[in-house]
């Protein structure tokens, strides 16, 4: 089985089923397997409308012509959630201990469809980032 073989095989046992995408995605990715899944999974960071794939490559493109783009309301602010609770006026830099229930507002307010991350200071993000910052500098992590 040569390489080519093996990296389809790799990419279907991967989740990719349509060999005809493994096989076209594995021709442009010059058979390599980190690129082929970019562009099996569509990163638009590397194969985006002026990807580097050349004029001379195959690339099937899709109308999204039909697709319309609805734009969304603004995200509630902070003090407008039911489970929001007060922020202490400074956080606590001392505690070495990490805010569980700050990481657990934090899931729950950016894991939605329509999200809000908490960036002041004294607010969820800032204390874990602040927690997680102290324990790496002393060790701590599990």
């Amino acid at each position: 089985m040569d390489q080519t073989e093996k990296n389809v095989q790799t990419l279907f046992s991967m989740g990719f089923l349509d060999i005809e995408d493994i096989k076209n995605a594995l021709r442009i990715s010059h058979n390599d397997l980190s690129e082929a899944v970019a562009i099996l999974t569509n990163d638009q960071v590397r194969y985006g409308p002026y990807s580097s794939a050349g004029p001379a490559e195959d690339v099937e493109m899709k109308d999204v012509t039909s697709t319309a783009l609805v734009p969304t309301a603004a995200p509630p602010p902070y003090n407008s959630l039911p489970d929001a609770k007060p922020c202490s006026p400074k956080p606590d830099y001392g505690n070495t201990a990490f805010p569980q229930t700050n990481l657990y507002e934090l899931e729950q307010r950016v894991f939605v469809d329509q999200w809000s991350i908490p960036y002041k200071k004294d607010e969820s993000l800032a204390k874990c980032l602040i927690a997680a910052t102290s324990l790496a500098k002393e060790g701590n992590h599990p």
